[in-house]
């Protein structure tokens, strides 16, 4: 019975990581992998950025949805429609391209 509770709490605790880095909060909504695209727009917003995820041959097989918001970006994977993963990066912004200088 023992070998049981010990079992149970390291299933717990292990599972526990899974499960929080597939939710991600935007003001007081959560999304969790598995929701939709309208989902997810109806949540965060437009992305700043959309990056096309693509296979070894070219082909696409999803999309990486990129949002840049208080020193943080959270990187939503798209695939077949639904949310596939979801990872925030701390210390990261967007960098700004430099200026172009017109030509006299």
């Amino acid at each position: 019975m023992r070998k049981l509770g010990w079992g149970l709490m390291v299933s717990l605790a292990l599972s526990t990581p899974v499960w929080a880095a597939d939710t991600v909060a935007f003001g007081n909504r959560v999304l969790v992998t598995g929701d939709g695209v309208g989902q997810v727009y109806q949540v965060a917003g437009a992305p700043s950025r959309i990056k096309k995820i693509e296979n070894k041959r070219g082909a696409e097989v999803g999309e990486r949805f990129e949002y840049y918001r208080d020193g943080k970006t959270t990187l939503i994977t798209i695939k077949d429609g639904k949310v596939a993963a979801i990872e925030e990066v701390y210390g990261s912004a967007p960098v700004a391209a430099p200026p172009i200088q017109a030509e006299d």
